[in-house]
């Protein structure tokens, strides 16, 4: 078997794979279809009729990018192209100015799956567009939704 054996078997092989799993026309072929993001929460995971009752996990979304691109979300060789691992978060920081830092995590602000802040960030993480990440004192301060004083008595 040469190279050009290889090449030829691969590519038959990709396209049965493709096949079978989009259908006969590759018009309709798009990575996004087959390359997805499920957010499984650990409990929603591992049991099925809590995550059906708390909708704990969420998703399918679809993503572009692989293991080699800057939208560096791998999948297994086996078959399936569900995305199994991704970036935990991603930030983009202004050394000239910390303010106009930006950020965005997959999963939100909050990992409790009753609050509203729970994968708040999903959409925005999934589109590859971020939320400004305030770092002086005084953008913190001007911005802030809540504050919290701990009393020492």
């Amino acid at each position: 078997e040469g190279f050009s054996d290889i090449v030829q078997n691969s590519f038959i092989e990709a396209v049965d794979t493709l096949s079978e799993q989009m259908g006969e026309e590759p018009e309709r072929w798009q990575w996004g279809n087959i390359h997805q993001l499920t957010l499984t929460h650990p409990i929603g995971g591992e049991v099925p009729v809590v995550d059906m009752i708390f909708n704990m996990n969420r998703g399918p979304f679809q993503l572009g990018g692989g293991p080699h691109t800057v939208c560096a979300y791998d999948y297994s060789f086996s078959g399936s192209f569900s995305v199994n691992t991704g970036p935990s978060q991603r930030h983009v920081y202004s050394l000239a100015n910390w303010d106009s830092s930006r950020t965005v995590i997959p999963t939100g602000t909050s990992g409790i799956p009753s609050s509203r802040y729970y994968c708040d960030q999903t959409r925005t993480y999934v589109k590859n567009q971020y939320h400004r990440d305030l770092f002086s004192k005084r953008a913190v301060k001007q911005n802030a939704r809540y504050q919290m004083t701990i009393d020492g008595d």
